[in-house]
């Protein structure tokens, strides 16, 4: 689809994700919503339906996540929350740290000075966890990879336990859940 003709269809779009979106939320206790890209991109906030236009649609709590592998985490984090909106900073939540490597210890200073900058708690710092996964952006292409020939529903499943059970175990779950509205009790 050209970018005009997106850009005409856009309104109908965002009524028949919210339609979606409501449909979900009926049938489901929680339901997960994952951005693309950044939700702050200046250039394209207006018509954004897929980061925090979509949490606004959706009326969602947002755990703002960022990648410590490709450096510069801390900066991306608070730059990104820095270029919001008032009431798009007031959606935000949580922090999260992923791909961390090394002693957690040497963040701490760092996740003191961000929570105190943008009075946002850091809600988890991820380890890098090594999967044999396929990449999410080439699960479309599932059949053309040998790696997904290769592996079977078992072991994505072994893969997908490993990192469901890291996320958890280096996430404050008291305070997701909360913000979640979910009783873990």
């Amino acid at each position: 689809m050209a970018a005009r003709d997106y850009f005409k269809f856009r309104p109908r779009l965002k009524k028949m994700i919210m339609e979606k979106h409501n449909e979900i939320q009926s049938n489901n206790d929680i339901v997960v919503i994952e951005g693309a890209g950044s939700p702050a991109e200046i250039n394209l906030k207006k018509n954004d339906i897929v980061n925090m236009g979509m949490a606004e649609i959706a009326d969602a709590p947002v755990l703002l996540v960022t990648d410590i592998d490709r450096g510069g985490a801390f900066a991306a984090l608070y730059g990104t929350v820095m270029l919001l909106e008032p009431h798009e900073r007031a959606r935000i939540k949580g922090l999260i740290i992923n791909k961390f490597r090394g002693d957690k210890t040497l963040l701490e200073p760092g996740i003191k000075m961000i929570e105190d900058l943008l009075n946002i708690p850091v809600v988890g710092v991820i380890p890098y966890i090594s999967l044999d996964l396929i990449d999410e952006d080439s699960l479309i292409d599932r059949n053309k990879s040998p790696k997904a020939e290769e592996q079977s529903f078992e072991e994505e499943e072994l893969e997908l336990n490993k990192l469901s059970n890291g996320i958890r175990a280096n996430m404050d779950m008291e305070y997701i859940y909360k913000i979640m509205g979910v009783n873990n009790g």
